[in-house]
Order: structure tokens, then sequence, then C-alpha cells
């Protein structure tokens, strides 16, 4: 490339630039006026997302493009011709289908016309015509002249909704399925004014972070002047549907101001390895200048189960006091710009969470149905918490035991939605004592203490829990396992459960150790249980010598309860089980 000084300015001399297996071929001139022509050939577009953060193409362009402006002031002369191949976007981690673009257009005073096609695999998916009259005249900016001038035109589309919806640029979100849109413009560029629809059965949307999986999404849609009016929104979420209606301004220079109304029935909202829910309720969706987007209402969670898997993890201290120093010299270029603006991505909340009962929450010992009363503000990339979830009933499962629930409480203060305020206290008969274990604390940093009625010291509570005797019949090496388990539990409160990572990884709603049972013949065991329903759960023990149970426990009110055990040496039993706090 070569750049001479002429008068007032600069000439770019007949240059060519290798990008990759293209070519850009360049040649101009800036001084009092800019001219510029340019010729490109199968360029990657890959090479624009440093300039565009958050736009991810690809695909490959050519042909040329010439401008002329005789003054900085003045109106371009413009005229260029662009073939793009296999066109993406990259919203969700995969990039939208491969399209083709074929665009043509001009400018000058007298107007401007501009074209497009989409072809997808050799069929014409959509076309648009856009025509400008002349611009008006006088003194101003050349833009605002072009914003004012006159329009009219039409799109017609009928492909692929990825295409569209990755223009979005919302991320770990996708949309997939055919779409049509048919729209007149008139007005002008500053405030178009559009009539027509648009129209579409059968898509997907999916949102990764929270699991949401929308099927069978209807949509129809009429524009009017500026506002697309959504006169039906209609999908199915899990065994749940989700309905509404709603309006959204298309004007940038209003903020794409919007309001939609939506009807939850038992909706899947989230279905991931740690949190799955539905809800009933009413939601609504605004956008408005000044207040910024919002999603407000009331959902009942008719079923919600939560699992808290929580391991003893390296940690990494935070130093304090410590300072870097500023970088000296000019500013270094790099690509941390801000993303190019489009709609919004980042919403605030307002949502009240009830829950009358079946919010089941696991992990960590603990399985357990829980009532709550919670509000979720704060915005979509950072929620806060506030409220209480209050014990309907469980078990808390310590060191191959399981201790009944008698009270439990967390609760939620608007700090991190995985750090509530704990107090559960369970309770448990061992070797003809009532031991009780409590922990409170936070979720990140939980505390347990042991209580027993007659009242033992914290040692013997723990040697009765681990081993079924007293600490002075405890061999050599029981006595040191007590005393790392003490230490543990003292130290690195990282969690009450070691088998967190197995039981995450096999889906098990419960997973424990047992000790020996000399009278039911079984050696130290293994046992492994599962939710068949809300109120059905079935667990299997098995050791090494042979012996295997199963066991059936079916929840006929949150008190009465029917359980059936059956072994492989011929014993079986039924019982009833009946809890009442006073």
């Amino acid at each position: 490339m070569r750049v001479a000084p002429v008068k007032n300015g600069y000439a770019l001399l007949p240059s060519a630039i290798k990008v990759g297996n293209g070519t850009i071929r360049l040649e101009g001139r800036y001084a009092d006026a800019l001219q510029i022509r340019s010729n490109i050939d199968n360029v990657n577009l890959a090479i624009l997302n440093p300039m565009l953060p958050g736009f991810e193409m690809g695909g490959r362009a050519s042909r040329v493009i010439d401008w002329n402006q005789t003054s900085f002031d003045a109106v371009p002369q413009a005229q260029g011709r662009l073939e793009i191949k296999r066109f993406t976007r990259n919203s969700v981690g995969t990039p939208s289908q491969p399209v083709n673009f074929s665009l043509k257009g001009n400018l000058d005073t007298d107007g401007g016309e501009f074209s497009a096609r989409i072809l997808r695999q050799s069929a014409k998916v959509g076309r648009l015509q856009v025509k400008l009259g002349a611009l008006p005249t006088g003194p101003g900016e050349w833009i605002d002249k072009l914003l004012e001038a006159p329009l009219s035109g039409g799109i017609r589309y009928n492909g692929p909704s990825d295409l569209l919806f990755s223009l979005a640029t919302l991320a770990n979100q996708s949309l997939v399925g055919p779409v049509a849109v048919a729209a007149d413009f008139s007005g002008n560029l500053r405030a178009p004014l559009l009539t027509g629809s648009v129209r579409s059965d059968n898509l997907i949307y999916e949102n990764e972070t929270y699991g949401t999986r929308l099927t069978n999404l209807r949509v129809r849609g009429v524009f009017n002047s500026d506002v697309l009016d959504l006169t039906e929104i209609s999908a199915k979420a899990g065994d749940g549907t989700v309905s509404g209606q709603g309006i959204i301004n298309l004007s940038f220079e209003k903020g794409f101001p919007a309001k939609i109304d939506l009807d939850l029935d038992r909706a899947r909202l989230a279905r991931s390895e740690l949190v799955t829910t539905a809800a009933t309720g009413k939601i609504e969706v605004t956008n408005t200048p000044g207040n910024g987007a919002l999603v407000s209402g009331t959902l009942a969670l008719p079923e919600t189960r939560f699992r808290i898997v929580r391991q003893n993890a390296a940690s990494v201290t935070t130093l304090t006091g410590v300072r870097r120093k500023s970088a000296s010299g000019p500013t270094r270029i790099n690509g941390d710009a801000n993303p190019v603006s489009s709609l919004p991505s980042n919403w605030k909340l307002n949502i009240r969470l009830v829950a009358s009962d079946e919010l089941y929450i696991s992990g960590m010992g603990l399985e357990s149905e829980w009532k709550a009363d919670l509000r979720v503000t704060g915005t979509s990339d950072a929620p806060f918490i506030t409220g209480d979830l209050q014990l309907v009933r469980g078990t808390l499962g310590f060191a191959g035991r399981s201790f009944g629930i008698e009270t439990g409480r967390l609760t939620f203060n608007g700090g991190e939605y995985s750090n509530p305020s704990l107090r559960v206290i369970a309770a448990s008969e061992v070797d003809g004592t009532t031991v009780r274990v409590e922990v409170r604390g936070t979720g990140n940093k939980p505390e347990i203490f042991f209580t027993s009625t007659p009242a033992l010291p914290q040692d013997e509570i723990m040697a009765r829990i681990l081993f079924g005797n007293s600490v002075a019949e405890l061999s050599a090496v029981q006595a040191v396992q007590l005393a790392a388990s003490l230490n543990s539990l003292r130290a690195a409160p990282g969690g009450l459960n070691p088998l967190g990572v197995l039981q995450s990884a096999t889906g098990l709603d419960r997973l424990r150790i047992l000790n020996p049972d000399e009278q039911a013949g079984r050696g130290t065991a293994i046992a492994l249980g599962q939710y068949i329903t809300n109120d059905v759960y079935v667990e299997i023990i098995t050791d090494a010598r042979g012996y295997t149970a199963s066991q059936i426990e079916i929840s006929l009110t949150p008190a009465l309860s029917v359980l059936s055990q059956l072994s492989s040496f011929g014993t079986s039993n039924v019982s009833v089980r009946y809890r009442k706090d006073y």
C-alpha cells in the first residue's frame, strides 16, 4: 500500500490487501473531498468481528463499492454491488443456517435505492426494496437529510427464523423454525411507517442458561405505522402452556418501547441439573424509555426441584491492599470495545414466586419439601432474591444415618441467590440417645452443631453417630477417623455429603453409605434412591456380601406415609408412619 501526500490531503495509490484467500483492492483520495474505489474478492467477513463485537459473522463477500463526496457536508454519490456467500451469525455457540445475500444500491442528491435478495440453497427466501426520494435542500448535515428523505418500498421474507433472530444478539438463546414477514414502508428513515403482517407456526425457542424450551411456538402479528401488534403468542412449555399478546414499537429513536402480557399454565420454565420448575400465573414484559426493560408479575410454582451439589474445593485467597500500577504511555487498543447496541438483553426483574408446597430441595444429604414466598428483583444477569422457605417435611442424611427434620427455614436477604441463611434442625435415635443435628450459617458457609438428650460431649455424640459406640469403645483406627471428621466439620464447611459429585453424575436423588446391621445380615452397604413421582420414593440397598433390599415409601399426606421393604434374604415388612410437629 502506498499513500502519497497531495495538496491539502493524501492519495491512496492503487493497492491490494490480501485477507486469507481473499483480496481487497483500494484506491482513493482524502483531502477537501473523499473518493474511494474498492473491489472486494472472496473476503471473509470474520475480519469485521473485532470492530463489531457481538455480531460473530461468517461468510465471504465479493464485488465493488464506490464513494465520491465533493466535501464532507455534501451528499455523497455512492453505488455498489455486494455478493455474500454462506452468511452466518453465531448467537448460541452454533451458527445460523447459511444463506446467500445479493445487495445492490446507489445514492445521490436525487435520492437512492437499495435492494437485497436472500437465497437459501439457491431458493429465494426473502427480498428487500427500499427507495428514497430527493433529499431536502438547505443547510444541515447530509446524514440528517438522508433520514428525512421520503421512504417507500417493502420486505418479503419466508424462510428460517434463526437468521432474523441472530440479528438481536441475545446470548445463549436460539429460535428455529419457519417465519413469514410481509410489510410495506412509507414515511422516512427517522420514523418509518409500516403496513403488513408477520406469522409463524411450530417455532422452537431455547435458553441454554436456564434450560427453557418452548415448542409449537405460534406467532401472529400486524404492522401498523411504527408498531408491531402481536395479536397471538402461544407455545408449549413442557407439559404446560404459554400464551399472550402485546405490542412492540420498532422506532430506534423511541428506544423500542414494548408491552407484552403472558399467561403461564404449569409452564416448564427451567430444566437443568440444578433447577427444574414449572409456573402458573401472569407476567408482564415492558420496555419504556427512562425505565428500561422490565419483567414483572406473580407466579405460583406447582412443582419445583432444586438440587444442591457442593464439594470442598481449592480456594484462592483474595489479597487485600494490593493495587495494580497504571500503565504508562499511550492507551493500547484492545478488543474490549462496547458491543453493538440492539434490543435490550439485560432485563430488570420484579417477580413474586409463591409455592404452597411441592418445592423439593435435595443434595448435601437433604431430602425435603418446602413452601415459599419469594420476590425476585435485580436483573436477569444478576438476580436478587428476598423472602423465606419454610419446611413442610424432610430428612437429613448424615454419616449413613437418616435424621428426621424437626424445623427448617431458609431466608434470602437479597444477596447471592445461592447463599441463603440456614436454620435446619434434624433428630434421630442413636443407641438409645436422641441426637440432634443443627445446621446454621449460610449456604456457602454452613456450620454444623450436635446436641443430645441426655446431654453428651460433641466427640461422644459423633462417635455414636459414626460408629454406634461410645468413645471409650472405639478402636485406634476409629479414633483417628473420629478426629478427622471433627476437624473437617470445624475447619472446612464445604458441604455435608462427600458423595455429591457421584450423586450428581448418576442423577440420583439420594446416595448414602450405611453402617453394618448384623441383625438384618447386612454389611457396610450403599443406598441409591430416586423419586419416581412427587410422593413415591424407591431405594435400593446392597453390600459386597450379596445382601440386597428394596424399599418403597408412598406419602399419602404430608404427615402420613406407607413404607414397604423386601430383602434378598426373604424378609419383608409393611409399616405406616405418622409424623406431627407440636
